[in-house]
């Protein structure tokens, strides 16, 4: 029968990455859901206004509402995008832990979360989406400044503004920013998946001799970059950078890296043993076949 301990350390390596490949949707369904509300708002304070209303006193108090509803997006998906990055962080070490785990019989190093450095990737986050509702604040009135200086009524401009409703989906006046928030949203949280993997890797390296760290190629884009297409598979002790289209890597999203080379990238690091280390030790082999059990290896 297989080693039953590479056998482990195979269904880990899968469950590992099938949580991080669970993480792009549930921050896409977090800044939807937010940025939708937000549409409404608009809206809603556009529908309000009576036909024909237009003038300038009531282009300020529009402008004044645009900008309340684009502040309170940014605030809310800041703050959920801080939280789902301090889970995701967590969630990562611990799926981390347990990979290493099932192939070396167990872990020493309690998980400790880099808070600086998480601390970093939520302020860098919060930062870009309030740029992407500044942004959208500065488009939306000018949609509607277009619109009495074009002599358009008030029904012709909610028409567009509300465009960004059909169908649920993101388009006219909102495209450009829902595409933008939605990205950042995914490239920050696979991000940090990085950061906790290889955190995790560093720290149980000098305690499982031979630990490494394997990237792992996942085709998700239709047009998927070769130079990630080519680094699949590459292996590295933790403190040796991939080298991913020339430039060395330490890991997936690396920002030392190239904007081009790093986002938008749905690659993994994944924690390393070769097949001669998921071998059972002696010990191990005497006890197998004490209950007559025979053993083979079979590489992860």
């Amino acid at each position: 029968m297989a080693d039953s301990r590479a056998q482990a350390y195979a269904q880990q390596l899968d469950a590992l990455t099938r949580s991080a490949d669970a993480l792009s949707p549930e921050a896409r369904k977090r800044i939807l859901k937010l940025l939708d509300d937000a549409n409404k708002e608009i809206v809603s304070d556009l529908a309000r206004t009576p036909a024909g209303s237009y003038s300038s006193a009531r282009l300020q108090m529009l402008k004044a509402q645009v900008d309340r509803a684009m502040q309170e997006f940014a605030a809310q998906a800041g703050a959920q995008m801080a939280t789902m990055l301090a889970d995701v962080y967590r969630t990562t070490s611990i799926a981390v832990d347990s990979t290493v785990a099932a192939a070396s019989g167990g872990v020493i190093v309690p998980p400790v979360i880099d808070r600086a450095q998480l601390q970093v990737v939520q302020g860098y986050t919060a930062d870009l989406i309030t740029g992407v509702s500044r942004d959208a604040s500065a488009k939306i009135n000018a949609a509607i400044q277009r619109g009495f200086l074009g002599g358009a009524n008030l029904q012709q401009t909610v028409e567009q503004v509300g465009r960004a409703l059909e169908g649920g989906e993101f388009s006219g006046l909102f495209s450009e920013v829902g595409k933008r928030a939605m990205s950042i949203a995914t490239n920050e949280v696979m991000r940090v998946n990085s950061l906790a993997s290889m955190s995790r890797i560093r720290a149980l390296a000098p305690h499982h001799p031979g630990l490494g760290k394997r990237w792992l190629h996942v085709p998700v884009a239709r047009v998927p970059r070769i130079g990630h297409l080519l680094a699949q598979g590459q292996i590295r002790k933790p403190e040796e950078p991939f080298l991913v289209e020339g430039e060395d890597l330490m890991y997936p999203r690396d920002p030392s890296g190239s904007p081009d080379n790093t986002i938008n990238c749905h690659c993994l690091v994944q924690p390393y043993f070769d097949e001669e280390q998921l071998k059972p030790t002696d010990q191990e082999r005497q006890l197998l076949k004490d209950y007559g059990i025979s053993v083979t290896t079979q590489a992860a």
